[in-house]
């Protein structure tokens, strides 16, 4: 390749200064003595990049948290996506003691205990974000998943099985102490 060549040749505009530079277009100029216009600061124009550049890094930072903290109250409340088709279905398993009915309402109990215990689990990928903010979407989601179990027990209710009358009790009453006995006498 010769100098004159146009795909080698880059224009040296720091001539007048006497630093020559010769470059191809695969590589950058690595020194410049190019003067600035009139009236142009080359520090400050550096100081005014660095403080955009912190700037839009901030920036890139708090729209991450954002992100974050949008899919943790996503994560939150997808429990009670669930809520509409777990009623209908222990609506339609019927309230009588069958093997269906049991293994539905047992089911809606062990899922939401489950998901319960894994809970930070859950919420790892979101780990990165500060943990009292995260605070809130956890509690959320074990609150949602404390109402799927709500929907188990009305069923057990239903099914009869919740001892919620006085006669599911009446084994561990004590019997009544009469202090007066009447006695009919026949004369």
């Amino acid at each position: 390749m010769s100098i004159n060549d146009e795909k080698y040749w880059i224009k040296n505009f720091a001539k007048a200064s006497g630093a020559a530079t010769v470059t191809s277009k695969k590589t950058k100029v690595l020194t410049t003595d190019a003067c600035g216009p009139a009236g142009y600061d080359t520090a400050f124009n550096m100081q005014m990049s660095k403080k955009k550049q912190i700037s839009e890094n901030n920036a890139i930072k708090e729209a991450q948290q954002v992100l974050i903290m949008k899919k943790a109250w996503e994560l939150a409340t997808s429990p009670l996506k669930q809520v509409p088709m777990n009623a209908i279905m222990a609506y339609m398993s019927g309230n009588s003691l069958q093997i269906f009915s049991i293994t539905m309402t047992v089911m809606l109990v062990w899922n939401p205990l489950k998901a319960i215990t894994r809970t930070r689990k859950s919420f790892q990928p979101f780990i990165n974000a500060t943990y009292q903010k995260l605070m809130q979407p956890m509690v959320a989601y074990v609150l949602c998943q404390c109402v799927l179990m709500l929907i188990a027990f009305f069923k057990l209710n239903w099914m009869g099985l919740l001892p919620t009358t006085t006669s599911d009790w009446i084994a561990w009453e004590k019997p009544r102490e009469f202090t007066e006995h009447v006695v009919h006498s026949i004369h």
